[in-house]
């Protein structure tokens, strides 16, 4: 049996001998049972602990219960003693707040008050008591306030006396909140007790060759069931069980990440499930020089747990520490845990170098805090000075554990000053003690540059070996984020220690794997992507967090950081997720190679190593959607999947491969490869696939591209595979996948040989559905938004009925008939909820049948309609529908924290507009961190909420001592170039920003989606809290939790049908036009305008004063945006006046005398004037081609040189003939009639 696969088997037939007993009596009589954690019942997201040897039972009582079908019930039968059992969980809770508690307990025949309670401190001296003696259901109320810096409260029932209890309906609310933050509160999701059914490995992570699952049951036989990470069948079979032992032989299967399914039907049908990992054996030990570590709470587990999931992994580093408080028993003695001993002693025998914390705080010193104090400090020192003696030199120190963040409570405070009090001395403590040993700090929470700073410029480099400092990337993709920062971390120690070239190490970082927020499968691709980017930024040694699971609830983050799963169904296997075998592979290529490039291409990277021969092997994964690289390959060349499975790749040619988030590792290439924009592989598999549908999936292939000629074999994940034959370049077909038979997203890998030589690899992704797919969520047409049950059949499937459909909105309820949908069509089903509110959050719960499957929905959903432009939108009352989270204090009031949100949207995008009422405003000090301070962040995401959980984008906007500011805090991440106005009025803060559509990832076309918005508050540099409408984004990053909100198509606008001028329709008139221009004739009356309408359009005209001027015609109706045309009236001039001239001077006495001769050339009679600066004007009527003289007589004797003009105008003649005017001007001399030959006054043909 390979190290690598270590399986612990219990006393089988003593352990049956005791279960079948169980059995006989839990069938047969109430009575308490003589048993153990073995033949308990478990429950979902419940853990059931025990100490000592006490006989108990932990059933689900399904005759027995408060409300619903089932209640926990725990038979105790040993004396009152420190053995006990409890039932807990863990729940995420906010240092500072106080929650309100509740539980339904019923006793029988319990011996005392203190023999099963609700334990609130660590030494139980704070609890919630069972009453004693048989007593009928009661209910428990109490609150709790949780410690301020503490992140998790344990709900916990413990019992230690004869008797038995039952419980039911647990709850726990936050202020202000219904929510029931416990999970499974009334024990409905449980199962049978373990020894019915049991892996028996310790972990099933196995070695190539060596999966030989064990099993225990009390069944005769045991049928399974192995998937491949597609979901696809891969082999099952039965095995007949002999002395409560069975093993399920997958010896056969390569390297690779699957799931096993085991069932029995006799004495108790039971199934499990679980996820296995087969992976390659490292060529050579772990190194503790190898980059890569692991965080493990190895307290929580047995070394031979610790060792069955580290050992496979050759992982460089194990981080973790026992409690200072834990190991000085009384002042200066120290006593240190064998069981930590034991993890040390293991972990070194891997390879691994461990990385010891140093911290919290010990009771004896400041009150059990932080040490602030000289006593505190110099006890700090001699407690690092005993540990480094302890455990030795070849173990690192790091000094605290995020000093900077809430771990601390000492009262010196968070500062760069404090930190270094308590470094100096335990640096010098441990350099002492352990020569060998590096001092890491200062373990920082964040990339807080300020903080490094100032304990740069104090010193703290010269105590240093290692600089560390934590940060998280989830839910999001490693690119640009903490990467991008290193550089700057990096130049500081360079500024404050040149030359130093002191390491850096990131020593915790990692993703949760919440529901809503990043899958499993993207953490695997997220954290093996990250440990090639660190590197090549700079980061010397990356610690991920954490080994395992810290807890069961799939919605809590803190509980799922871990590359492998908590045991279920009661038993004791840890189990891998997808990331585990990931780094296990990472870990194994690249062991013994150094990091020679980083190469950045478009829309992927390639990460390169090199060993001491020069051989390179390249790590290539794309940033985005799919994207396919070619390379050359040498003799010899191999393709190795994120998974482990490999292929032998074509030697002394061109292999292409498709690449998607999961890394792919290619030996054997000749130098980088370049990306092809046209592959010569296309392969349509389908984006969703029906449960256990085996969809057939179009091929293509251009062999001449590839260099090959002849057959080429296409095989897709498991199974399913074909032959394109012929001499074509390009050949084409179809691969019919196996079934697809597990729900959610799945990698499907295909390979293209030639022979047997791999020449091309696509890997993809399909998600697999429950067909027909059922959603509830807002829906909009024409008519307005409403509530809809969207009831979707895939395309290429049969007609599909679904009835039986029920329905709960808030407190309404109804019934929907059955509905048939066509293949590829999408039925909405409208809710009848009569006076809904618009934008306030409902649970809802759907039933209904498809075929002979019974379908549920179940969620919280909200009638959120996106007014368009130029609409403003509903605004939304904070406090009336949002929910306030309370972080440190009280709820906020009013006048702390309330207003008003909008939302709208256009073309140009969504438009959030918010009005803050807050008496005091404090925004943070830099803008990536603006959630920390007086801010707005809201979050959007594809389709309805849990969807398309990886397309949520999130924003943030404040009003900082910089101005107003857009981050964006999910890839890319930075300032945002968005329209932002953010203003400040007394004690309101307005936000009004426009971000648009191709920031956001989101379509308005494509109906509704997925939207978060919340308020934080700031008072006095304590952010106290937020209020939040849906969540994901203050409490946790979950898309899952976000609330739908659809945009509205705008109303269409009241329009005119037509609009005429003078009677006449108006020239070039649409209803959607606005503006135009009409004629009035010169010299005539001003235009008339008038409009028509449809039925229940209102027109208001408004007729011109004048021309030039505007005539309006308005229309408008009751619910909808009027329209205002606008027509600009202009005078027309004919062109039919014409006229010659001539003019001559005289003097008549002693005045200047001017003749004009005129003659009208045009065809109609005009008026003939003739003006001058020294005559009054005179005119006459002329008829056509007529001539005249007109007589400009000056007041004057003397008249300078001048003009005179002569004009001629013809008039306006009704209906259509424009009034004409043109002019000459006429040059005169100057004229002096004051000398003696002036010529006698004379008369001409005047008029």
């Amino acid at each position: 049996m390979s190290p690598m696969h270590r399986r612990t088997v219990a006393p089988v037939a003593a352990m049956l001998t005791a279960f079948a007993l169980v059995v006989g009596i839990l069938f047969a009589t109430s009575s308490p049972a003589r048993a153990s954690l073995t033949e308990s019942d478990s429950f979902e997201g419940w853990t059931t602990n025990v100490s000592g040897t006490p006989d108990f039972v932990v059933s689900a009582d399904t005759a027995v219960s408060h409300d619903g079908a089932t209640a926990a019930r725990v038979e105790y039968a040993s004396p009152y003693s420190n053995s006990y059992v409890d039932l807990r969980q863990n729940i995420r809770a906010t240092g500072g707040t106080t929650y309100a508690m509740s539980a339904w307990v019923k006793t029988k025949d319990l011996s005392s008050s203190g023999a099963a309670y609700f334990v609130l401190s660590g030494d139980h001296s704070q609890r919630v008591e069972l009453p004693a003696g048989t007593n009928d259901w009661t209910k428990l109320e109490w609150t709790y306030t949780q410690p301020l810096g503490s992140m998790t409260f344990v709900m916990r029932l413990l019992v230690r006396g004869v008797g038995t209890v039952w419980i039911d309906d647990v709850r726990m609310t936050a202020p202000a909140s219904q929510a029931n933050l416990v999970i499974n509160p009334s024990f409905e999701e449980h199962d049978p007790p373990p020894g019915t059914l049991a892996f028996t490995d310790t972990a099933l992570v196995y070695g190539v060759g060596d999966a030989d699952i064990g099993v225990t049951t009390l069944a005769s036989s045991v049928t399974w069931d192995v998937r491949a990470s597609s979901g696809q069948r891969v082999d099952s079979g039965a095995e007949v069980v002999a002395n409560g032992e069975a093993s399920i032989d997958l010896t056969a299967l390569p390297a690779g990440y699957y799931s096993v399914t085991m069932s029995v039907t006799a004495p108790v049908a039971a199934t499990r499930t679980a996820t296995l990992a087969i992976v390659e054996e490292a060529a050579e030990a772990a190194s503790a020089d190898h980059p890569v570590g692991l965080a493990v709470h190895v307290n929580r587990y047995s070394v031979d747990q610790v060792d069955s999931l580290m050992g496979p992994l050759s992982a460089g580093t194990l981080r973790e520490g026992p409690s200072w408080d834990t190991i000085e028993t009384s002042p200066g003695v120290y006593q240190f845990p064998a069981h930590f001993d034991a993890q040390l002693a293991a972990a070194k025998a891997r390879g691994e170098r461990p990385l010891v914390i140093l911290a919290y705080f010990s009771r004896w010193y400041d009150g059990g805090k932080t040490p602030s104090s000289p006593e505190g400090i110099a006890a700090f020192a001699n407690y690092a000075a005993a540990a480094a003696a302890h455990y030795g030199s070849d173990v690192d120190y790091e000094i605290y554990n995020e000093f900077n963040h809430t771990f601390n409570n000492g009262a010196c405070g968070m500062t760069a000053a404090c930190y270094m009090d308590l470094l100096v001395p335990a640096a010098a403590a441990i350099h002492a003690a352990a020569p060998g040993a590096r001092v890491v700090g200062p373990v920082s929470a964040g990339a807080k540059w300020d903080f490094m700073e100032d304990l740069f410029a104090l010193g703290a480099l010269e105590h240093l070996d290692v600089v560390s400092y934590h940060t998280y990337d989830f839910p999001v993709a490693p690119e640009g984020r903490t990467e991008a920062g290193v550089g700057t971390l990096r130049a500081l120690i360079e500024q404050y220690a040149p030359g130093s070239r002191i390491p850096i190490w990131l020593s915790e970082h990692g993703w949760t794997t919440t529901t809503g927020g990043t899958t499993e499968l993207q953490q695997a691709a997220y954290i093996v992507r990250s440990a090639a980017l660190l590197e090549a930024a700079g980061v010397d040694r990356v610690v991920y967090y954490e080994l395992i699971d810290s807890g069961a609830n799939p919605a809590e983050q803190e509980h799922n950081f871990g590359i492998s799963r908590l045991p279920t169904d009661g038993g004791t296997a840890l189990t891998p997720k997808p990331a585990y075998p990931a780094l296990a592979v990472f870990n194994r290529l690249t062991a013994g190679r150094e990091l020679s490039g980083l190469q950045r291409l478009d829309g992927a990277i390639v990460a390169e190593y090199t060993d001491a021969a020069g051989d390179v092997l390249r790590m290539m994964w794309a940033t985005g959607d799919s994207v396919t690289l070619a390379a050359d390959t040498g003799s010899t060349a191999r393709l190795v999947k994120g998974d482990g499975r490999s292929w032998r790749a074509q030697p002394n040619g061109r292999v292409e491969v498709t690449v998607g988030a999961n890394p792919v590792y290619l030996t054997g290439t000749l130098a980088t490869p370049t990306r092809v924009a046209d592959p010569a592989v296309h392969i349509d598999t389908p984006d969703r696939v029906p449960l256990d549908g085996a969809p057939s999936v179009g091929v293509t292939v251009d062999r001449a591209t590839l260099g090959v000629t002849g057959d080429v074999s296409v095989f897709g994940p498991v199974g399913a595979g074909t032959t394109l034959t012929g001499a074509a370049a390009e050949a084409a077909g179809a691969v019919t996948l196996a079934s697809m038979r597990e729900l959610g997203p799945h990698p499907v890998a295909y390979t293209v040989r030639s022979g047997d030589a791999v020449i091309a690899f696509v890997d993809d992704i399909t998600t697999v559905v429950e067909n027909p797919v059922l959603s509830l969520g807002p829906v909009a047409d024409e008519e307005g938004a409403a509530l809809a049950l969207n009831v979707q059949n895939l395309a290429g499937a049969p007609t599909a009925e679904v009835g039986d459909i029920a329905w709960t909105v808030g407190s309404v309820s109804g019934t929907q008939p059955a509905v048939q949908v066509a293949g590829g069509d999408t039925a909405a089903l409208q809710l009848d909820l009569g006076d809904v509110a618009t934008w306030q959050p409902y649970p809802f719960t759907v039933t209904a049948s498809a075929g002979s499957k019974e379908r549920k929905l179940a969620g919280t959903t909200a009638l959120a309609p996106i007014a368009a432009a130029p609409s403003d939108g509903t605004p939304v009352q904070w406090r009336e529908r949002g929910t306030y989270v309370p972080l440190s204090g009280a709820v906020a009031t009013a006048d702390d924290l309330g207003g008003t949100f909008t939302v709208s949207w256009s073309e140009d995008g969504l438009r959030v507009r918010a009005d803050v009422q807050d008496q005091d405003h404090t925004a943070a000090a830099t803008i990536d961190r603006l959630w920390a301070g007086d801010s707005l962040q809201f979050a959007v995401a594809r389709g309805l909420p849990g969807a398309d959980p990886a397309s949520r984008v999130e924003l943030g906007a404040y009003l900082g001592a910089d101005g107003a500011g857009v981050y964006r805090y999910t890839a890319p991440v930075g300032v945002v170039d968005a329209a932002a106005a953010i203003t400040r009025d007394g004690t309101t803060t307005s936000y009004d920003l426009t971000v648009p559509w191709d920031v956001l990832g989101v379509d308005p076309a494509d109906g509704a989606f997925s939207f978060s918005i919340l308020v934080n508050d700031n008072d006095g540099g304590i952010r106290e809290g937020f209020y939040e409408w849906g969540s994901g984004i203050g409490s946790g990053k979950n898309a899952a939790l976000f609330l739908p909100v659809v945009p509205v198509a705008p109303v269409p606008p009241a329009q005119a049908t037509g609009i005429e001028v003078d009677g006449r329709p108006l020239d070039g008139f649409a209803p959607e036009r606005t503006a135009y221009e009409a004629s009035a004739l010169a010299g005539g009356p001003l235009p008339v305008i008038t409009a028509t309408a449809g039925d229940g359009i209102r027109l208001e005209v408004t007729q011109p004063a004048d021309a030039p001027g505007t005539a309006t015609v308005v229309a408008s109706a009751d619910g909808r945006p009027s329209t205002t045309y606008t027509i600009a009236i202009e005078r027309v001039r004919g062109d039919d006046a014409a006229v010659e001239a001539s003019v001559t001077a005289r003097c008549v006495g002693d005045r200047v005398q001017y003749l004009v001769s005129v003659r009208n050339t045009s065809e109609f009679a005009s008026d003939l004037r003739a003006t001058s600066s020294f005559a009054d004007e005179k005119r006459s009527g002329v008829p056509a081609h007529a001539t005249r003289v007109i007589e400009l007589r000056s007041a004057q004797t003397t008249t300078d040189a001048g003009h005179v003009r002569v004009a001629a105008y013809v008039p306006y003649l009704a209906p259509d003939r424009a009034a004409s005017y043109t002019s000459v001007d006429l040059p005169v001399p100057t004229r002096d009639c004051t000398v003696s030959n002036a010529s006698s006054d004379e008369q001409g043909d005047l008029e």
